[in-house]
């Protein structure tokens, strides 16, 4: 039996977390339909957050993966709090609890 490309995308992001000794890892695709991103793949999220996570949406231009999303590139964010344009992402990140996302 072959693995789907879902398959792929979790085992790889599994051990990229564990390879970067993250907490934990989410991985976000693009739906153009809509304009927005949705979990595509994760690993290690936090059990207590998993029961939102297949509704959770993010717009284009909204929070560092939205940015990401609308310029099309990388974004790097060392340190959320740091960052006064995140200011509406601290909650998240705290409940979360990281403080740095690519």
């Amino acid at each position: 039996m072959t693995a789907s490309p879902v398959d792929d995308l979790s085992l790889w992001l599994r051990e990229l977390v564990a390879s970067l000794n993250a907490a934990f890892g989410l991985v976000l695709r693009c739906d153009a339909a809509e304009d927005v991103l949705r979990p595509a793949a994760q690993a290690r999220w936090p059990t207590q957050h998993q029961g939102w996570l297949a509704s959770l949406r993010i717009a284009s231009g909204d929070g560092p993966s939205g940015r990401a999303l609308a310029e099309q590139q990388l974004v790097e964010v060392p340190d959320v709090e740091a960052d006064p344009l995140l200011v509406n992402w601290v909650p998240v990140a705290r409940e979360l609890g990281y403080r740095g996302t690519v």
